[in-house]
């Protein structure tokens, strides 16, 4: 048994004579090839191990079936003493052992780690290939998400500022020591200087950066293309004040890209131009080369292009490669020059583990939330509109002061006093009774659709908001909707209006005498033409639950689940006639009010309400699979009616005058 586990093998129950044979067979073939490498040319870059802990139960009673130390999280110390335990393991002291390399014998190249020892076995490329750093990014696969107060990635990484200063030194690469970790000896604790932090997110824990690695060229690439440049900042979790890991296992990976742009580039970092000119100073020991340079000195050009980068999940690049690595590469490449990393190569050579593709892992590309971005619930809902610079007409009184000059201010304060939606009352007023609140007939006042050059191209479905992917956020502005070619348009009152866009809500945001329904369909509409005046003409369709849908709703319906933030003609041959036809016959029954935007910034100037006085029906199938498309409720609240003048079209009592 003690020679199974100084193979590499744990203990388990293995099923008869047969298996161990097999095992041990293997394990033959295994150490002849390991002979038969011929002797390493450098004797004098040769390890040796000096001293080695033999086989114990205590060791491996910590050691599980997957083969890693239990409890790893908690117990550093045991992984530690786990790893330098399966190095060392009945092997003499003073036996040369082949050193990794990028270069050099390929004895030692990159696709030979995992045959120098077996705490190397995760840099086998037959086995890790689909897990393992660097990669090939495809850009144009990287599917888009947020982070931001709306969504559960709440912050992007950030690193908290500390006076951290940094020592260079040089293994393999150029190495910006952050932590300073030290060991006075095997046994004694590891004692390491407080280093910048990442927020803990859903993903990952509360993490410390350790070091930081130069590579030249770039380890990862962009479509097929490497960069003179990278720099990767390696965090573990961070326990400040607890037991630590020598050398630290990564859990984040943050690799920023820089270009080479020639020998005549005049900005680059200052940075890296102190360290270009301090290179041969660099040795094999931790020292502070270039005197006084801090974390912050480092990463002064990398902060502001930290909001929007690519992730994945990948390796350590180097020896034991270490899975399970979150890496972060900035969309936004840096530039250097020439001269610069010829500095920098020319102290470690071209030190890069080849590039693998990205093959079945997820890659998405993240981005901050929008300052101005709004949700209908959340930290960013309606009560927070107000806050947002340009759409104070949302909110209160004192937020339409926030604006810089009167004119706006009394704009904000009139918009305030116009807002959608509303609660309509249906009760018609009438000659000598004095019945109010009550709503002003007019008469007949027909309106009609004219489809223009619509029929030549179908509509397009999408939902509002959903740019980040997958778009099922609880906190969001989801609305259902299609985009309208062709330029049919309503004509109102001397005025012609293109409809531009068709936005489903679920329930209704307009009432009827305080109730509100199971959906509601809006028609916008823009100014195109005429003397009528106005600026946005609305119509909204009431709907509540019942036995049949019209046809073009339970086709929207059918095709729901399948919309995204991308305009696309999901149903075939679905042209704006095929709703026009369909309500048509009542569009001269109809309420009329000024109001606004129902979302963000809110705005009043010339919006004109048209709210159809017959009720739909929608199937509560149908109803069930738009909703689920919104993911929730997508109205804003009833506003107060202000003593604004509401009526009513397709009377014909009086014509509501003196109301």
């Amino acid at each position: 048994r003690r020679w199974m586990a100084a193979a590499g093998f744990r203990r388990r129950k293995w099923g008869g004579w047969v298996t161990a044979t097999l095992l041990v067979a293997t394990l033959a073939v295994a150490t002849a090839r390991v002979a038969a490498r011929r002797p390493h040319p450098d004797l004098a870059r040769a390890q040796v191990l000096e001293e080695w802990e033999p086989y114990s139960e205590d060791v491996d009673s910590q050691v599980t079936a997957s083969g890693m130390p239990d409890p790893l999280d908690q117990d550093a110390s045991i992984s530690h003493r786990y790893d330098k335990w399966l190095e060392t393991y009945k092997r003499n002291p003073n036996v040369k052992v082949l050193p990794w390399s990028y270069t050099g014998d390929p004895d030692t190249w990159p696709d030979m780690w995992s045959t120098l020892r077996p705490s190397f076995g995760q840099c086998d490329t037959d086995t890790t290939a689909g897990s393992s750093s660097p990669i090939d990014i495809p850009v144009g696969r990287a599917e888009q998400q947020c982070y931001g107060p709306s969504y559960p990635v709440v912050s992007g990484p950030a690193w908290s500022q500390t006076p951290a200063t940094l020592n260079e030194f040089v293994d393999r690469s150029v190495v910006f020591d952050v932590q300073h970790c030290s060991q006075k000896c095997k046994i004694c604790e590891v004692v390491c200087e407080e280093s910048p932090t990442i927020e803990a997110t859903i993903e990952h824990p509360l993490l410390s950066i350790d070091r930081v690695l130069v590579h030249t060229p770039s380890e990862h690439k962009l479509d097929g293309e490497s960069m003179g440049l990278e720099l990767q900042f390696m965090h573990q979790a961070s326990t400040f004040g607890g037991p630590k890991l020598i050398p630290p296992r990564p859990m984040l990976g943050i690799a920023v890209l820089f270009e080479d742009m020639g020998p005549n580039f005049r900005e680059s970092p200052p940075w890296a131009l102190s360290m270009a000119q301090k290179m041969s100073e660099v040795g094999s020991d931790p020292t502070e080369v270039v005197a006084g340079m801090t974390f912050e000195d480092l990463v002064a050009q990398i902060r502001p292009i930290m909001g929007d980068y690519y992730m994945y999940w990948g390796s350590q690049t180097f020896p034991p490669c270490y899975q399970g690595v979150q890496w972060m590469i900035p969309t936004t490449t840096l530039k250097v020059s020439s001269g610069v990393i010829g500095a920098f190569k020319g102290k470690q050579g071209e030190n890069i583990r080849p590039s693998f593709a990205l093959g079945s892992r997820p890659l998405t590309k993240w981005r901050a939330e929008a300052p101005d971005h709004w949700t209908y619930r959340g930290p960013r809902g309606e009560d927070w509109w107000g806050n947002s610079p340009g759409h104070q007409s949302c909110g209160t009184t004192a937020q339409c002061e926030s604006h810089p000059n009167q004119a706006l201010r009394d704009r904000c304060l009139a918009d305030q006093q116009r807002q959608s939606p509303i609660d309509i009352y249906t009760n018609e007023c009438m000659p000598n009774v004095d019945i109010r609140p009550c709503v002003a007939p007019v008469g007949i006042r027909p309106i009609e659709f004219e489809v223009g050059e619509s029929n030549n191209e179908v509509m397009k479905v999408y939902v509002n908001d959903c740019d980040c992917y997958p778009c099922t956020n609880v906190f969001n502005g989801y609305a259902l909707g299609l985009k309208v070619p062709g330029g049919p348009s309503m004509s109102y009152q001397g005025s012609e209006f293109t409809v531009t866009d068709i936005t489903f809500h679920t329930p209704t945001e307009h009432a009827f005498d305080g109730v509100t329904m199971a959906l509601e369909v809006q028609f916008h509409m823009v100014y195109a033409s005429g003397n009528g005046g106005g600026k946005k003409l609305k119509l909204a369709i009431l709907f509540e639950a019942g036995e049949q849908s019209p046809a073009w709703v339970h086709q929207m319906a059918m095709v729901a689940d399948d919309a995204d933030g991308t305009p696309t003609p999901l149903v075939p041959d679905f042209f704006f006639k095929d709703i026009s036809l369909a309500i048509h016959p009542l569009l001269s029954l109809y309420f009329f009010y000024e109001g606004s935007e129902t979302t963000p910034p809110c705005s009043a100037d010339g919006v004109t309400w048209l709210v159809l006085k017959t009720v739909f029906q929608v199937t509560r199938e149908d109803l069930a699979l738009l909703q689920a498309a919104q993911v929730g409720d997508n109205v804003r609240a009833i506003q107060p009616l202000n003593g604004r003048r509401l009526s009513v079209a397709g009377t014909i009592q009086f014509d509501g005058a003196g109301y």
